[in-house]
């Protein structure tokens, strides 16, 4: 009888991100943990079904095996997508792996569960709006100052392209030392570089009182965040792993709204064969509006041109015939309503 063939050349050092297909719940890795996956069978032309720890899932792996082949697996992280590193076969792995205390403190917020929404103690707006500038403005800022472009704002600040007001206003910016320690503000806002005036070369942001995630928990040599920012450092992983934003809170005084926002992947956003990709967001709105009830906004933004998807129970037949005055809205901006639908089902 044949053995199963394993992965040409040793398949040690690469990396497999296993896609659930139709599995029970994973079973709870920890960063560290070996594993064994078996391969059950192809699936196309680089993509084989595995079994690891009873789940089954998809991945790619980097050279052609066959069904029965068992392969050593080293867990990395991840909660939907679980990332192994692949061991060559009869690979001995460290019994106990050493882990910095950045590593150990993004294991346990990938490990944990799924993020909470961001959201704010005061609603957005003042008042309610039917423009869709101020709204959007409201939206931009929210995003903006929410901390989840942290270290790129530093990296500007630095640059002098943002002033530190607006950094200290982010939420691990109000952790500073020139904001917690009395006086230190001033001084450190006055040796800020003006946003695009070029300056002398920066202090390093740990030096000026800046921290970052990463730099908190090597400061403190041990696997930990300030509890306000777990949250928010669990959505940048999200965001980086998913591109996706949740939002939860008070549009407007007494107007709660859940707006989701998902960057998709550029490889599959193109719209003809073989023409560049471009980009495409997906943005969904969940209201309770006064009138019409509960309204769910499913829209698709790639390019120049819109596709919109509305979910209402009760204003089905309102929102229908809106779609002319949809559509002009959304060509004042410069966009192209390329397809409208509404229905009349319940909101998730």
């Amino acid at each position: 009888m044949t053995a199963p063939a394993l992965p040409a050349a040793g398949p040690g050092g690469a990396t497999l991100l296993l896609k659930a297909a139709g599995a029970p719940a994973a079973p709870a890795w920890q960063p560290g943990q070996r594993a064994e996956a078996v391969v059950v069978r192809r699936l196309a032309a680089a993509e084989y079904l595995l079994r690891v720890d009873g789940a089954l899932y998809a991945a790619d792996l980097p050279a052609r095996t066959t069904p029965g082949a068992r392969l050593p697996l080293l867990f990395l992280g991840g909660q939907g997508a679980p990332r192994f590193l692949l061991l060559p076969s009869g690979a001995s792995a460290p019994a106990s792996p050493q882990f910095s205390a950045a590593a150990r403190l993004l294991g346990s917020l990938l490990s944990g569960s799924a993020p909470a929404a961001l959201g704010a103690a005061q609603p957005l707006l003042a008042a309610p709006s039917t423009a869709a500038r101020p709204i959007a403005l409201a939206l931009q800022q929210m995003v903006q100052g929410s901390g989840l472009s942290y270290e790129s704002h530093v990296q500007a600040w630095a640059q002098g392209q943002r002033p530190l007001a607006a950094l200290l206003a982010e939420p691990q910016g109000r952790l500073s030392p020139a904001v917690l320690a009395p006086g230190a503000a001033a001084s450190s806002a006055s040796s800020a570089a003006p946003p695009g005036v070029p300056a002398a070369p920066a202090p390093a942001p740990a030096a000026a009182g800046i921290p970052s995630a990463t730099a908190l928990a090597e400061a403190a040599q041990a696997p930990a965040l300030p509890q306000p920012l777990v949250p928010l450092v669990q959505q940048q992983l999200a965001y980086l792993a998913q591109g996706t934003v949740a939002w939860q809170g008070v549009l407007w005084p007494g107007q709660p709204m859940e707006w989701r926002l998902q960057v998709e992947d550029e490889a599959h956003a193109g719209a003809t064969p073989g023409a560049a990709a471009e980009r495409a967001w997906s943005s969904t709105l969940t209201l309770e509006l006064p009138r019409l009830g509960p309204v769910q906004a499913r829209l698709r933004l790639c390019g120049h041109g819109v596709r919109v998807h509305l979910l209402s129970p009760h204003g089905a037949l309102r929102l229908g015939a809106a779609q002319a005055e949809l559509a002009r809205g959304i060509a004042d901006a410069g966009l192209t309503l390329e397809a409208f639908a509404v229905e009349a089902g319940e909101t998730p």
